[in-house]
This record gives structure tokens, sequence and C-alpha cells, in this order.
């Protein structure tokens, strides 16, 4: 999808990006610092300004601490020069980093050097001229005298010649590693004197790091911000706890819009606020910082990963401060985004790197929500980058997106009732296109907004996952429409019965329930289909078919991954075969005695177990409960099993049980579907036999045939069934009979 970009050096009006005018909520991912530039490599694409490398910074120092500022915006839009001192060169066996302070009125009031100022260029004056050593990074806890780190520009100039085209010759620096280093000399900052710094991964490790006096822990300047999402909410929740555990980095409430309506920001410089979108909407996710410098055509941010993720495509925008939250612990700028000012397209450990003018690949995503008891509908149009899409970790991000916007239009935190829902994801590869339609019903008797989105998460973490390496899908678009209602349409499986008994063929099946909201016992009808020669004892089940089934053994499914990589086309269709939540699996699985020579089935090779049978029946309710019941189990035996044309035979069984109960007598003869019933019997209890038994002669037998015994159901068994081969010798007349 195209994203109509502005001008990206240029002031000048353009076409905004498509979207709807109005007040937008907003996700933001508010990224300050993640990691900063932790090893020496040399100057290659050279910021346009003057620079200090670590070499002759460290030659300067030799004489004392050094004056200097850097830029960063604390309102709006325009950058302001904050003064600063640098200290020392803080050295590790695999890189460098900067120390300074800054006592800048601006500094004290908000607390300390705030996330959010990462990347802000920072100067040191070299006789009258300002040149560029870095970029803000990290910061502690309750630091007195804006105490912070930055990363070399040595660093990131690295990156520009490494990843921009044309491809320099520069090695990377070493991934940084945290640990401790002692100052080669103290550093008084006026309210103490650092002796040593330590570096912790987040913010959380330093928290946890009991420093002694004179040493300082230091951690990324990273704050994430959700903005839009009710901190309270469900939405906010699940997506706080994925950011956490992915980036380490705390995660608070904030705001903005990301699918910016208005006048353009200005063109980007150093100092300036900046934002690294995956998607542009009601619903906005990214990091937001500031610009180090820009250089023609490529700009630099942040110092700092996104999330390490290498190279990426997203959406660059300019952005505005709202104001800087004042907090002794952990200050942090509101920074809201603007226009698309380009395409972010490295995302490395030492800073971000973009291409002004470029236009990201994003694909279009629409919510319609009606709300079917007040008559009204809310629709949002937001983009996702397709990039971002293809990541298993974030593959459904449009997922929150549709929770958000659900969760909006119901007007609640939690909506009881039922939804109906359509989500259609259209997807391609270089086969050809292909579109998933997910139709089904949900109800909650707490929250059904999730449901919805869950069916879109479960589309899309499905097709971004790519064991084998061999797909390379790419979202075209997504469509999700959303009925809601406060009406509940659930019910509670009461029994599962068998009218007809159970047979080879078709079989009636009888599920009763109850309705939410109602006592009347109520039934559905369906029909199983057993093949001939399926055993009929066993056990018939009912649940709701998204709970999965089908009564595969453990050594049934042996080899199921050993088959060639599934084609788009094939995952595609997998997904539109999907159950409904309003579903139910009928399963017969057989198993336990069978016939008359006394044989078990034990079920415990590949071999011996047998196949459960399986049917999918629709309904328009959602069953929140599972029923079984086994048949009842049956020996039966046939005295003779061989008999002469016209002849008898005494049929005898032993029906499991302390109870008496009926049973009827088949014959199927060979060639025939028809039962023919011969008799019925009564099983009478028998304490020494364990079991109830009955016997029936079958007399006037003329054609071979299979002997059909099928029980009675009992308050606690399905009717069973019992079959038994029998054999009719053939008429023969002799020469010379009359």
């Amino acid at each position: 999808m195209t994203l109509p970009l502005r001008p990206p050096l240029t002031s000048s009006p353009a076409g905004r990006p498509p979207g709807r005018g109005g007040a937008r909520l907003a996700v933001a991912l508010l990224l300050a610092a993640l990691l900063c530039l932790l090893a020496a490599a040399p100057a290659g694409a050279a910021p346009p300004q003057p620079t200090m490398g670590l070499a002759e910074l460290r030659a300067a120092l030799a004489s004392g601490p050094l004056d200097g500022y850097f830029l960063t915006t604390m309102k709006g839009t325009t950058p302001e020069r904050l003064s600063a001192t640098v200290d020392s060169i803080v050295d590790y066996p695999w890189g460098s980093l900067i120390l300074f302070h800054s006592d800048d009125p601006a500094v004290s009031a908000v607390g300390g050097i705030a996330a959010g100022m990462s990347g802000s260029p920072l100067y040191v004056d070299d006789d009258g001229t300002a040149k560029l050593v870095g970029a803000v990074s990290y910061g502690d806890w309750f630091t007195l005298q804006g105490l912070g780190l930055a990363t070399p520009i040595d660093y990131m100039a690295a990156i520009e010649e490494r990843y921009a085209p044309p491809v320099g010759l520069l090695a990377p620096p070493p991934a940084p590693k945290p640990g401790a280093c002692r100052l080669a000399r103290p550093v008084d900052t006026g309210a103490a004197t650092v002796r040593e710094v330590v570096l912790a991964p987040s913010a959380a490790a330093a928290a946890g790091i009991d420093a002694a006096p004179g040493t300082t822990v230091m951690a990324p300047l990273g704050i994430i911000e959700i903005g839009g999402l009710r901190p309270q909410g469900d939405a906010f929740r699940r997506l706080a706890a994925r950011l956490e555990q992915a980036t380490g980095m705390v995660v608070k409430a904030g705001g903005g819009g990301g699918l910016w309506d208005g006048p353009p920001a200005p063109d980007l410089e150093p100092g300036s606020p900046g934002a690294i979108l995956f998607s542009l909407g009601k619903v906005w996710v990214g990091a937001a910082g500031t610009v180090t410098y820009v250089n023609g055509d490529r700009a630099m941010l942040f110092g700092h990963p996104f999330d390490w993720l290498g190279p990426v495509d997203a959406a660059l925008t300019g952005g505005n401060v709202d104001g800087v939250w004042a907090d002794a612990m952990t200050p942090y700028k509101l920074i809201s985004p603007r226009d698309v000012k380009g395409a972010v397209v490295q995302d490395r450990y030492w800073g971000v790197l973009a291409e002004l003018g470029r236009e990201p690949d994003f694909y279009p995503m629409t919510t319609t929500v009606s709300l079917v008891d007040e008559g009204r509908e809310v629709s949002d149009l937001t983009y996702v980058s397709g990039w971002f899409s293809a990541q298993p970790l974030f593959a459904d991000l449009p997922a929150f997106i549709a929770a958000e916007v659900i969760v909006d239009a119901a007007d609640a935190g939690a909506f009881p009732g039922s939804a109906e829902s359509t989500a259609t994801v259209r997807v391609s590869d270089a086969s050809g296109e292909y579109t998933v339609v997910r139709e089904n019903l949900h109800d909650g008797g707490w929250d059904v907004t999730w449901g919805p989105a869950d069916d879109l998460a479960r589309i899309l973490l499905t097709l971004a996952d790519d064991p084998d390496g061999v797909l390379d899908p790419h979202i075209d678009g997504i469509d999700l429409e959303v009925a809601l209602t406060a009406a509940r349409r659930s019910a509670r499986i009461a029994a599962v019965e068998l009218p007809a008994g159970l047979y080879w063929g078709d079989n009636p099946v009888r599920v009763t329930y109850y309705r939410y909201g109602s006592r009347d016992l109520e039934s559905l009808d369906a029909t199983l289909t057993i093949p001939a020669g399926t055993p009929l004892q066993g056990v018939l089940s009912v649940a709701p078919a998204a709970w999965g089934g089908g009564g595969c053994c453990s050594c049934c499914c042996e080899g199921e991954e050993t088959g060639p990589p599934r084609t788009l086309a094939e995952v595609v269709e997998s997904l539109n075969a999907l159950p409904k939540d309003s579903d139910l699996l009928l399963t017969f699985s057989p198993g336990g005695a069978e016939g008359g020579g006394g044989e078990e089935r034990s079920g415990d090779s590949c071999e011996e177990a047998e196949p459960g049978v399986t049917v999918t029946v629709p309904t328009g309710l959602v069953f929140r409960n599972a029923v079984s019941q086994a048949t009842a189990e049956l020996r039966l035996s046939l005295h003779p099993r061989r008999v002469p044309y016209g002849g008898l035979t005494l049929a005898e069984g032993c029906v499991a049980g302390s109870e008496d109960v009926g049973v009827t007598l088949y014959r199927q003869d060979a060639g025939s579907d028809a039962l023919v019933q011969v008799g019925r019997a009564v099983a009478v209890a028998d304490p020494l036999a364990g079991c109830a038994t009955f016997s029936l002669p079958i007399a006037g037998l003329k054609r071979n045939a299979t002997v059909v015994a099928m029980v009675d159901a009992t308050a606690t068994r399905l009717p069973g069934t019992a079959t038994r081969p029998l054999t009719v010798s053939a008429w023969v007349r002799l020469a010379g009979d009359r």
C-alpha cells in the first residue's frame, strides 16, 4: 500500500496520508532509548556539521572537562540548546562511552536527563567551534546534576557508512555488554563524586543493583508509552506485557495520534523529535525519540535500536513534544507523531537509519463495528507495516488494533454478550493471491470484545509461522466486521443420546442442552456415519469443535511433520477449514470388548488402535462444556458358529454391569444391508459372573449372516452393539433324492 509522503526536506504543504479527521486514539510505543554505541570505529559517512571523534575528544579531556551543550526539543517541534559538560570517557575492553552532566535549568526542572532525549546530539566547544561528539543514550534513576552517558558519534557514522548505499568497508563495533568500569579519574558532579560506572541491560535490572558510594548505575534511557489504550483495559495489559518481555523497558500510558491530518511538521534537523512507526491510524506503534543528524536524504536517530531488528521497513514521521513528564525517578517526554517523512531501513545496536522521501510498504486495515442494540456503526482505517506483520513476535499487531477499535466502539472496558465476526485477510506470494475468510460467533459472560481480535491474531500468527523457511507471505489487506450485542448466545450440553442404537452406516444422534437464560431442555439432531467393520463399542463424545479432538491417539499422529513443507495455498486452505466457535464436534472412539472370543482391543500400538469417527455439527450457539458417554460393553458368542442349512444356533452374551437390561438380536444376511429382528431377550444380572447374561436360540438359518446384538441404553451407558459372523452350510441334494 502506498502512503503519500510530505516532502521530507521542505515545509511546503503536500497531500496528507489517507485517513479520517477528528480525534484519534493511539498506541504509542515510545522507546526513548535502548542500547548505545559501545566500541570504537573510524568515522565513515560523516555528519555534515563538524565532529570530534573519540581519539580527539580523549586528548581534549586530558586538560579537564569540556563545556558544551546538547540539542533537544522540550515543547513543540523546535530544538533547544541545553548546556552540558563533558566530564570523561568511560573505557571498557570492548568500547567507550562519554560521561557528561547537565545543570541546565530545563533539565533540573524535569528531574534529570529524560527518556526521549536519546539521540539528542551532544556538542563540545573546540576553540569557538561547536563539534558533535555523540548522542545522549544512557541515564540513571534518581540521578543528581543531570548525569548521563552519550554514544560516540563515530559509531553512528559507521552505521551510515556500512548500511547506506553504496556499502562502505567499515566493520561494525562489537555488541555492547553490560558491566562495571572504574573511571581513570573520579568525576565530581557537584552532589557526589563518581568513581565507578555500572551499565545495566535494562531499567528493571538497574533497580535491583545495590550501588556502593561513588558508584552510579546507568541503564538505557528507554521508555515505552502506549497511548490510546486505557491503562485499566485488557488490550493495554496484554500489549504492555509483550513489550516488557521483548525490550525490558518500563511501559507507561501516553497519548497522541498516529495518522496525522494537520499541518506538516518542520523539516527534520538535529534535535528534532521523530518517530519510527509500524502502524498509522487509531493505533500507532513504534519508537519516538530525537534526530541526531541529517545527511542529505538520510537521517540518523536515537543512538540506540528500537528492538535490534536489523533491516526493517517502517514509517519515519516528524514529532511533536506535548510536554515532559517531570519525575525524580524517570522523567520522560510525551512525543506525538506527525506527518510521514520517509522510511526507516535499519534498526541497529547503535542507532536507527532512515531514508528521507522513501515510501514504506504499508497495507490498509479496516475495522467496522456494528452496535446491534444501539443501531449505530463505527469504522476505522489504519495502515500497518507489511514488514512488521511478517515478524512472528509482532505479527498479531493488527489484533491489538482491532481490539481497541471494538472496545472504543462499545465504550466499555468489558462488554458481556455475543458477537458475530468476519475476518478477511488478503495475502500473496510469488505463486498468487489468496484470501482467508474466518466467520465466527463469540459469546462471553464477562467480555466478548477480544473474541474477534483473537481470530485475527490466530490467522496472522499462522501466516507468519514458517519453521521450514519456504513461505514468503505478504499481507495485502485486512477487513474485520464485527456485530456486537448484549444478547447471550451460549448453552450447556446436558447429554448425548443414540435414539436408534449404534450400527454401521448412518446413526441418528441427539444432543440435549440448556440455552443460556432458560430452564427448558432443548435438543439438536445430527447424523454420525460409522464405516462398516468399525468396532461398535467405545465412547461417544460431544464438545465444542474449537477445543480440538477427532480421536487421534499419540501413535496415530507420529510422522505428522515428516511431509514436505506446506505452501501458502495449503496454509490458507487450512485456515479456511478451521471450525467455528459455534460448531460442535461429535466423536465416536472405538474401544473395549467386542465379539465373543474374549479378545480386548488394547490400542497400545498403531496397528491395533482404531481411528475415531467424527462429524462437525454447525449450531447457532457457543457451547461451554463437553459430554462423553460410553456404550454398553457386551460380549457375544454363537454356539455353533457353523450350522447346517435351515439349522439353529444359540446366541449367548454377557453385558457388563449389575442390572438387568434388554437386548435385541438381529440377523444381517450376506449381501444385504437390512437388519432382520430375530428375537429379544433380557440380560439378567448374575453376581457370580459379574455381568448380566442372556441366551436366545436363532432358528431357520439359510444364508451366511452376521448376528447383531444391541443392548438398550441404561442410566449410565449408551446402547452398545456386538457382532459375530455365522456360517451356514450349503444345502446339497444327492442324486436319487426325490
